[in-house]
């Protein structure tokens, strides 16, 4: 449960406590050994907490330990003079000891809960949590049949209510559908639009990022005009897609200097020109200050799985040879050409600017669960590309890429040069570690 339980360093006077080795895991020692009095020097040391790592044993034994009456990380974090920080990198009751405990600390240390999932009651003001990431199932479209279940809850009012000082807010909403067993519906999740009352404050957020999240039309009004757009550094879109919210961020976030967006799909014709020149000039001209982006696209994706559909149907459908049916053609869109000639106009639209980098990528499997690959699948990972223009060496219009490697491409070329080599293994290594090195493409 605890970070690097197994590699525990002996500090001056380091006392090893095993209290209870019966009754709990031996990843929860580390708290015992810090609580016992005779290691009052190791824990002056401490000044980071991270607990993870649960599994269903853990939490039927631990959790009664950290609630009433025993409440031992409330008291272990009283004990600790320099902590700074504490991790929940999985949900944890945060009792009011706990909040009491933090709260009256001389070095004020801050609360990160980096995996919440929509079951931590929202209902206290806790100044000490700067960053907040969750992730919750889609809103099912039936009940749940199990009465005793506590639903998924994801109300963002809630969340800014509780954490007043939140930097850093990370949402998932995860409406993927999949896998091998029958009527496999999410749980019941209470999913709330964002209502603020009159004088409810955002917290000036630094850091979002976004999965799934739907703005509805009914909360359209109170992100365009209460969300401290303004206030945003970085802004990290997808692998869902997040309806809505482009819309209501275009031409507010003046600030921003890191974008990503690892959800939008473009199709290119087979031409290789773009269908919208107004997407390109919207995301060069609207944010001004940005140092980095990242944009994937599924180029290609809607045209290969009508493809393959129609191919499944005919009567010389192989699974193993989507070639053959002219279906890898779909893929190979994002090329050294479309590449250049994206970054060109993007940086004609934009003019002299802070941005630094910006990536292409196209081929990686994010609309789909690796347990079940569609029939597309292995043409769209040997097609797979990802360009980095570094704005830096681009001068008088001429523009340098550099064409990162794909895993499925390094491990093409290693079989290639495996068989060139005759499975000469100490060849392949050297060639290995010379073609993980990017092309620079003038």
């Amino acid at each position: 449960m605890f970070d690097n339980y197994s590699d525990w360093t002996e500090f001056p006077d380091d006392i090893e406590v095993r209290s209870e080795p019966k009754s709990i895991p031996l990843r929860f020692n580390p708290l015992y050994r810090l609580l016992d009095e005779r290691n009052e020097v190791l824990r002056a040391f401490v000044r980071k907490i991270t607990i993870k790592d649960w599994s269903s044993t853990d939490k039927t034994l631990v959790w009664p330990k950290l609630q009433a009456p025993q409440n031992l990380l409330a008291g272990l974090i009283e004990k600790l003079p320099n902590l700074e920080e504490v991790y929940f990198e999985e949900e944890l009751p945060i009792t009011a000891e706990l909040i009491d405990v933090m709260l009256t600390h001389k070095s004020t240390p801050k609360l990160y809960l980096l995996g919440e999932d929509g079951h931590t009651p929202t209902t206290t003001n806790i100044p000490f949590v700067p960053e907040v990431r969750i992730r919750v199932d889609a809103e099912a479209t039936r009940p749940d049949r199990d009465v005793d279940f506590e639903p998924q809850r994801l109300a963002l009012h809630e969340i800014f209510a509780a954490y007043p000082n939140l930097e850093s807010l990370s949402v998932s909403v995860n409406r993927l559908v999949g896998g091998c067993v029958l009527d496999m519906s999410p749980p019941c999740t209470q999913i709330l639009p964002l209502s603020l009352h009159e004088k409810a404050t955002i917290p000036p957020l630094q850091r979002l990022s976004l999965s799934g999240y739907k703005i509805q039309k009914n909360e359209r009004s109170t992100w365009k005009t209460r969300f401290p757009w303004n206030k945003l550094k970085s802004l990290s879109l997808g692998v869902q897609d997040n309806y809505n919210v482009l819309e209501v961020a275009t031409g507010k976030v003046h600030d921003l200097r890191e974008f990503v967006i690892t959800g939008l799909e473009i199709d290119l014709d087979p031409k290789n020109t773009w269908p919208d020149d107004k997407l390109i000039k919207a995301i060069a001209t609207r944010f001004p200050n940005l140092h980095q982006m990242t944009i994937h696209f599924g180029l290609g994706i809607a045209r290969a799985e009508m493809e393959v559909k129609k191919y499944e149907s005919s009567d010389r459908f192989d699974p193993y040879d989507l070639e053959s049916a002219g279906i890898d053609q779909f893929f190979v869109l994002l090329t050294e050409e479309s590449a250049r000639k994206f970054f060109k106009q993007f940086l004609e639209y934009r003019g002299p600017s802070n941005l630094k980098k910006f990536t292409l990528k196209t081929g990686e499997d994010l609309r789909w669960f690796p347990q079940w690959p569609p029939d597309y699948s292995e043409a769209e990972q040997r097609c797979a590309k990802t360009f980095e223009l570094d704005t830096s060496q681009t001068h008088n219009g001429e523009i340098s890429l550099k064409e990162l490697d794909t895993p499925y491409a390094r491990f093409e070329r290693m079989l290639n040069r495996m068989h060139d080599h005759g499975g000469n293994d100490n060849d392949t290594i050297e060639e290995s570690q010379r073609i993980n090195e990017p092309r620079i493409l003038k």
